[in-house]
């Protein structure tokens, strides 16, 4: 009974495993942009952009849409100092840098599949949208004694929740090069609910939520190895003759 009940777990997985060849999973290495209270445009300065690694596994449903479960790390960064045109900037002088984990699901369809033709091409184009949890934890200069505050502590000294909800929207472009691997650019915004991923919220514009930004080069590999065994192990069993008598 005990040996069963070891078993049960196996036995539970095995679903997973007849649907195997229907994930991929790959990695991510790119950079990170930034646009709220310190940078207020879609403009993210060379200077501030910071490096983002993650991974991610991903479930093809059909030929044109795919699940994806997300994992990134790295940080983000923004400053007043950046906008040389602008003497307010200057004189505010805010900078800031902060670490941030996402996690999150997207679903993408290729838009390619909406085109006659076009199923043999080794190419994908997809839209993606989805939500997503990610954990901030701002480290803001406040550039005191500030000229233009005479007391920044209304946001320095705020309390604020550092897990946030986040809704990515973006696109990606694959290169399925080989059976196997893939090569893809990808890029998307992260819409939040809060204002507070440069620290800075009352002393600026707190109705206004911050965004950021990912975005970067893939390699995919598809989880295929399952197939291929079976299909060695069918091969091998039509080799195989009954010893005759």
């Amino acid at each position: 009974m005990r040996k069963q009940h070891n078993l049960l777990p196996l036995l539970l997985l095995l679903p997973l495993f007849s649907f195997a060849q229907s994930f991929e999973l790959g990695g991510t290495f790119g950079i990170t942009g930034y646009m709220g209270d310190v940078n207020e445009k879609f403009y993210f300065p060379i200077q501030r952009n910071r490096t983002v690694a993650g991974g991610f596994l991903r479930y093809r449903a059909t030929d044109a849409i795919n699940v994806r479960l997300n994992m990134y790390r790295g940080s983000i960064a923004g400053s007043d100092l950046d906008f040389t045109n602008s003497i307010w900037r200057k004189e505010r002088g805010f900078s800031f840098v902060s670490p941030i984990k996402e996690y999150s699901l997207t679903a993408e369809y290729n838009v390619l599949k909406l085109l006659p033709n076009t199923k043999d091409l080794p190419l994908s184009i997809n839209a993606q949208i989805g939500v997503g949890y990610g954990i901030i934890n701002p480290k803001t200069d406040y550039n005191e004694p500030n000229k233009m505050f005479e007391d920044v502590s209304i946001d320095k000294l705020a309390q604020f929740n550092h897990n946030i909800l986040i809704l990515p929207i973006g696109g990606s472009v694959e290169w399925h090069f080989s059976k196997t691997f893939s090569l893809g650019i990808e890029a998307g915004m992260r819409k939040t609910f809060t204002d507070y991923i440069d620290g800075v919220s009352l002393l600026a514009q707190p109705n206004l939520k911050d965004w950021y930004f990912i975005g970067g080069i893939s390699l995919t590999q598809k989880l295929n190895w399952i197939g291929r065994e079976k299909k060695s192990y069918n091969v091998s069993r039509r080799r195989v003759k009954c010893p005759s008598f």
